[in-house]
């Protein structure tokens, strides 16, 4: 077949028809998720039913392709996301994908990273509104060289503040799926 313009367009077209559909059907799925779940900046957040490790959120977010625990690019997604479990009744604190670098301590705020299940690092957000004095790398217990006691992932709060908490603790997580 030949490539004309007329041809192209008609593509184009049948391509937005496509991520349109896309981005409905994970929208319709998203609504179906009742109040664990919001769909903010085309991607649908969702709140676990349970509590798990850092390390289990980051392969578990498995309900929907394209899942990882949430990336919150910024303090307007943050918002939004907090608003949406302030009225949740369980959990308080909900794990996200920033992760602070191995071996790091002393809760300095510049070696944070959002970071995927295959443990990619995308880089900082400045714009993170962390809770007063976070985050403070609290020493729960640990071990000298033994990371896990060490408050080395990121948890938000209900009302949208950051802290940082110890990966190897329990916590309910919020969910990504993007189209």
């Amino acid at each position: 077949m030949k490539l004309t313009f007329f041809n192209f367009v008609g593509l184009l077209f049948a391509t937005d028809l496509v991520q349109f559909s896309a981005a409905t059907a994970l929208q319709t799925w998203c609504a179906s998720q009742g109040q664990r779940a919001a769909y903010v900046s085309q991607s649908c957040f969702v709140r676990t039913r349970d509590s798990k490790t850092f390390d289990q959120h980051s392969v578990g977010c498995t309900e929907q392709p394209n899942g990882g625990l949430a990336i919150l690019p910024s303090a307007k997604i943050v918002e939004s996301i907090a608003s949406i479990f302030s009225e949740q009744p369980s959990s308080s604190w909900f794990f996200f994908a920033y992760r602070q670098a191995s071996g790091q301590i002393g809760g300095m705020r510049d070696n944070w990273t959002w970071r995927d299940a295959q443990n990619n690092s995308y880089g900082s957000n400045v714009d993170i509104p962390w809770s007063g004095g976070e985050p403070n790398d609290y020493n729960n217990g640990a071990v000298s060289g033994v990371e896990e006691g060490y408050e080395n992932c990121g948890a938000m709060t209900t009302d949208g503040t950051i802290l940082d908490y110890v990966c190897a603790n329990p916590l309910m997580g919020i969910c990504q799926y993007s189209k």
